[in-house]
């Protein structure tokens, strides 16, 4: 993976997922690009959006507000939508702190979120 990957939100169709990755670093400067991306996945036809935060080694509530702002979005779309690590201490530690974690779909793995949705088919 080449350098422009590894600091860029991705997009990608796998099995009845879209799996968002985000880049090891999901600051201000990042959260335009990752809420583009989140509202592209509700124009697909996926069963549901995997937010996979295996790679991110440092978030912020810049992050969590666009991650906050898609599920509702994607709840009102009717669509799952799930956050997936495993999940570093930084990501770990904002969803604990700001007691959000509750309000999310969990996954310990990107690959046990769409394994998940190529079940449910």
């Amino acid at each position: 993976m080449d350098d422009d990957q590894e600091s860029t939100v991705i997009g990608e169709r796998a099995g009845a997922a879209y799996v968002v990755r985000v880049p090891a670093e999901a600051d201000h400067e990042l959260a335009p690009d990752l809420q583009t991306v989140l509202d592209a996945a509700l124009d697909t036809e996926a069963e549901r959006t995997v937010v996979d935060l295996s790679r991110t080694d440092f978030a912020d509530s810049t992050m969590l507000h666009v991650l906050l702002a898609a599920q509702r979005a994607h709840r009102g779309r009717g669509r799952p939508m799930v956050v997936a690590g495993p999940f570093g201490h930084t990501v770990h530690r904002l969803f604990e702190v700001t007691g959000t974690a509750g309000f999310f779909e969990l996954a310990e793995t990107t690959h046990a979120a769409t394994g998940a949705a190529d079940r449910d088919r």
